[in-house]
């Protein structure tokens, strides 16, 4: 696979990895045909493996697991569908399954940058074009007056990561901008508390789910939020933040220091990377990273915790100078 690291130039990583298990594990399109078939059309011996793979357990909460055992089960347009998508240094894929009209989408890249999971949905909605199955509600359900819209609307920010979400309300619709989007996106009511995407109906926002704020789910995978308070930016004293700090975990020193009024962040191999301040002592790269600061008892930075991709965390830096 491939990383672009330049105009017109691209780094190419090796095929053999180290990661085995989540990585150097070898398929082709027949082999997951293979597999997509099995799940499109279980007989015989392997029933009982497919119906094992699609169930979805209770969670401590009560609630049902939105993922099942290794792959994803949900619905799309009125079907269900069977997805999981890969990812790894210069690869990416994707595989979704509609049993119920034995239809399967099977995207493998080569490039990093190619995201295959919006793809397959448009490929599928070529052959649901004349076979959408709405899902019914009573009138009555459907209703939503516009203060229980409004209680949606605000900044959230994704657990254990800077990643940001934002809700607005504007004409009797919510419009939905991460901190990766350039504008606003429609959305339209599913169920109680569930929406989707006006034009991506793979993509939902959840609200109100127990110890989350909002659920957002990307082709089925879900990312928490919570609800988010910002401070300005020029309410931050980002000097306070200057200096050198060292994690015993990674063995690894970061540095922190201002340039052209900005903080900024730098690391091995990374010399120079931006940080945008976000709620109390709190600065993240743009790129799903996030710095949580910490004081001492005379009110001086002395370390903070590096969290990212929603699912790291606590790692430990100590100021050193």
């Amino acid at each position: 696979g491939y990383e672009k690291v330049a105009k017109n130039e691209y780094h190419r990583f090796p095929r053999v990895q180290q990661s085995h298990g989540a990585g150097s594990l070898w398929s082709s399109v027949s082999d997951l045909v293979k597999w997509t078939n099995l799940f499109a059309e279980a007989k015989g011996k392997y029933r009982g493996l497919v119906d094992f793979l699609i169930t979805k357990d209770m969670l401590t909460t009560g609630e049902i697991s939105s993922y099942s055992r290794g792959i994803m089960v949900d619905d799309y347009k009125g079907y269900e569908t069977i997805h999981h998508s890969g990812f790894t240094s210069g690869y990416q894929s994707q595989v979704i399954i509609v049993p119920e009209l034995k239809i399967s989408v099977i995207i493998l890249t080569n490039l990093e940058s190619i995201n295959p999971s919006p793809i397959s949905y448009k490929i599928l909605d070529l052959f649901l074009k004349d076979e959408v199955k709405e899902r019914k509600y009573s009138d009555d359900k459907m209703e939503y007056s516009s203060e229980k819209l409004i209680e949606f609307k605000g900044d959230y920010q994704e657990l254990n990561s800077d990643l940001r979400m934002t809700i607005q309300y504007e004409n009797d619709t919510l419009k939905a901008r991460s901190s990766f989007g350039k504008s606003f996106t429609s959305l339209k009511r599913l169920d109680e508390n569930t929406f989707c995407r006006v034009d991506n109906q793979s993509v939902k926002y959840k609200f109100g789910d127990n110890s989350y704020d909002l659920i957002v789910y990307f082709g089925g995978t879900p990312f928490y939020f919570k609800q988010a308070s910002y401070i300005k930016p020029s309410k931050v004293k980002i000097k306070d933040y200057v200096g050198d700090y060292f994690s015993e975990e990674l063995n690894v020193k970061y540095r922190l220091f201002i340039e052209e009024g900005e903080l900024c962040l730098s690391y091995p191999n990374n010399s120079k990377i931006k940080l945008n301040s976000g709620q109390k002592e709190e600065f993240g790269t743009g790129s799903r990273m996030l710095l949580s600061f910490n004081r001492s008892d005379k009110n001086q930075v002395n370390s903070f915790s590096v969290a990212s991709g929603g699912v790291v965390k606590d790692i430990l830096f100590q100021k050193i100078k």
